[in-house]
């Protein structure tokens, strides 16, 4: 019976099925890995991520953005990224690690510090901090306006690249590819 709860999770029960993954607990107000694998005695967790091939990117976060990236860096291990056809049968899969990541990571953050969208960024907040301090301002209420300005300076879904995909990830086609590469990383 599939226990996750919203239509959209179709392709990644998919993933999970192909690759004789776990799936992860579902839902959660923090953020949870979508499947683990158990490889030896380690545990690898892992973020899904499909798209189809009539487009050229995968989905990522409605709320994009330096907390968003730090939260996947402390939770999961990798990433599986699989194209699928007009069938939904998948085509292709690609196994990016954080390191692989991280100019994409980059990216997304400076976006975030310089504003995107008409709007302020996180860094023109945190450039006009001190003279709040100075004009009186609390500690508290600093803290205050510096978490609303992380919040909302975050981004609305940005697109990983098929492109950054392919060059930056290693192909896998079955589950044995995942678990040989999966062994070379520490958990």
């Amino acid at each position: 019976m599939d226990q996750r709860p919203r239509q959209d999770d179709k392709a990644e029960n998919k993933q999970i099925a192909f690759f004789g993954l776990t799936p992860g607990p579902g839902r959660s107000n923090k953020y949870i890995e979508d499947a683990t694998i158990k490889i030896n005695n380690s545990v690898y967790k892992l973020e899904l991520k499909s798209s189809s091939t009539k487009k050229s990117g995968f989905s990522t976060s409605s709320r994009m953005g330096e907390l968003k990236i730090k939260a996947w860096k402390q939770t999961v291990h990798c990433f599986i990224f699989s194209v699928f056809d007009d069938v939904g049968n998948f085509v292709e899969h690609w196994l990016l690690t954080h390191d692989n990541m991280e100019e994409w990571y980059q990216r997304i953050i400076k976006k975030q510090y310089d504003g995107h969208a008409g709007r302020a960024g996180l860094g023109t907040y945190l450039r006009t901090r001190p003279i709040l301090k100075a004009n009186g301002w609390t500690d508290q209420e600093l803290l205050e306006e510096e978490k609303s300005k992380r919040f909302g300076s975050r981004l609305n879904d940005p697109q990983v690249s098929l492109k950054y995909v392919r060059t930056h990830g290693t192909k896998i086609n079955n589950k044995t590819d995942l678990i040989k590469l999966l062994g070379g990383i520490n958990v």
